[in-house]
């Protein structure tokens, strides 16, 4: 036998009488997970994928770019171009949502499913945030998701 390590019934003689034995229930049977802990836990990685998550371009060339020649939008994923005013759509393939933010972060202008060879812009904007086709619509939250994404940076 190893230095350092019990046996398992020496461990279990080792532990006093009444105390809990680590990897046995109540009962001296071994232990069951909860249920409740699992689903708790599944429904906490759920809301983290379906965290908004975004990507910044703030640089000239990064936000000239876009998301042209680039990897699609996955679902709960979108483009932060800062500083920006307009986008385009010239040359996509895919539709894009496109909510226009002022300088705090609110919504001041949503064009949803804007489709390829198409133009949006808002004078007053201070940035823009790109998202998957009909991101908008599915999410009613969508305002509220872009200001935790944006918090989160």
């Amino acid at each position: 036998m190893m230095a350092g390590r019990q046996s398992p019934a020496r461990r279990f003689a080792a532990a006093p009488r009444g105390a809990p034995v680590r990897g046995l229930g109540r009962h001296g049977r071994p232990a069951r997970p909860c249920m409740r802990r699992a689903r708790c836990g599944n429904a906490l990685r759920k809301r983290m994928e379906n965290r908004l998550r975004l990507r910044v371009a703030a640089g000239w060339v990064q936000r000239l770019r876009g998301l042209l020649g680039g990897p699609p939008l996955r679902p709960h994923e979108g483009l932060w171009l800062v500083p920006c005013r307009a986008v385009h759509t010239f040359g996509m393939r895919r539709t894009i949502d496109v909510v226009f933010l002022d300088g705090r972060g609110r919504a001041l202008k949503t064009a949803v499913r804007l489709r390829p060879n198409r133009i949006a812009l808002c004078i007053s904007a201070h940035s823009v945030v790109e998202l998957p086709g009909g991101y908008c619509r599915r999410h009613p939250g969508y305002a509220a998701a872009i200001l935790r994404a944006l918090a989160r940076r």
